[in-house]
């Protein structure tokens, strides 16, 4: 992941996540297929990254007299919490395990179908605090991803104290 843009200390972040080739290993190949992502928190950030990838994808073309192209595909809508829920679910959370469920985390740039659903009906995404005991696990989406399933009653019981408390709103 490389970390690149801040505005208010809010990161833009770039992951490139599948390099292919029409080459074999000891063939330099006619043509190379990059792709990846890139997360942001809003429209601003979104245009000084794209501006930069751009001006990084001119400086490789004339630098190694190569031809590149970028094609954007639209992933998902950045994920915004809506705060009366959210709070409920802090004060549920706060009641079922105290001060620690009352931690509001720096914003995380995502890449979750939840964002889609949360520009339409209004909701919470939040952490559950899963992470095993020891040394800290791999992360999300790789081969070594573990959590502790001990965390998951708590998260139930989280949700279904939040939808109660929403319900009767």
């Amino acid at each position: 992941m490389v970390e690149g843009l801040e505005e208010d200390g809010v990161q833009c972040h770039t992951t490139v996540g599948d390099i292919r080739s029409d080459g074999a290993w000891n063939i330099i190949p006619r043509g190379v297929l990059v792709k990846g992502s890139l997360r942001t928190f809003n429209d601003s950030l979104r245009g000084q990254a794209l501006d930069r990838l751009n001006d990084l994808l001119r400086e490789t073309d004339s630098e190694f007299g190569v031809e590149s192209k970028l094609d954007l595909v639209h992933g998902t809508v950045p994920l915004m919490n809506e705060p009366n829920v959210t709070r409920t679910v802090l004060q549920v959370g706060h009641s079922l395990i105290g001060d620690k469920a009352s931690i509001l985390g720096r914003p995380l740039t995502v890449s979750d179908d939840f964002a889609e659903f949360l520009t339409r009906i209004p909701g919470c995404y939040f952490m559950l605090g899963a992470m095993p005991k020891g040394e800290p696990p791999p992360a999300h989406h790789s081969p070594g991803f573990r959590i502790d399933e001990e965390a998951l009653p708590i998260g139930v019981k989280v949700l279904a104290g939040a939808a109660s408390r929403l319900a009767t709103e």
